[in-house]
Parts: C-alpha cells; structure tokens; sequence
C-alpha cells in the first residue's frame, strides 16, 4: 500500500480509516512526500506527538494541526524555522511573538 500511495498520493483518500490513522504510515508517506495533509484522519492532527513528528518531515503540516497545536509555542517555533511562511498558520497570540516572528523573518 505504501508504494501504491506513493505512486499515486489521492489513493490514500481511498483507504481505510484505520490505515489513515497510522502514524507511522502516514509519517512515512510524509517523508516520502507522499502524503497531502488532508488525508489522514483528523484525530492524528489532534495528537502532539503526531503533529510535532509532521512538522519535523514538512513544516507545511503545520497548517493542518488543531488550533491549540497552531497555538503552541514549540510546534509553532519547529514550524517557522523551517519555513517561515508557515507564521501565518500559528496563533493570534503567537504571530504577535517576537521570539517566533523574528525566527521566520529570518528563513
């Protein structure tokens, strides 16, 4: 399956719930680029651990997070070091950060 879905990333909308909800498999087809954000369940944007480990293979993820994840200073910080583009998915609270704006100002 994970050649399959690498071949062809829309596959993935296609499998089942459970297979979508595997972190490892979907962190693998991130890392194989793979993977577009709006295919794996919803509750694995809901899981820390899973949303830090995404934003570590593609700080686009970021935007995908639940809002207390676009919320938390260390995923926010992970993200905008990578990309700062990614400033615009964080927090209100956040984007107002000098620590995380100036960390994105300089990418």
């Amino acid at each position: 399956v994970l050649a399959a879905v690498s071949e062809f990333p829309g596959a993935l909308r296609f499998a089942d719930p459970e297979l979508r909800s595997c972190k490892p498999f979907v962190l693998a087809l991130f890392q194989r680029r793979a993977c577009t954000l709006k295919y794996p369940v919803e509750e694995l944007w809901e899981d820390r651990d899973f949303v830090l480990q995404a934003v570590q293979i593609q700080s686009s993820a970021f935007q995908a997070a639940s809002a207390a994840f676009r919320g938390d200073p260390e995923i926010a910080m992970l993200a905008v070091q990578r990309h700062g583009y990614t400033l615009q998915f964080a927090s209100t609270e956040l984007r107002a950060e000098k620590k995380i704006v100036l960390a994105a100002v300089r990418q």
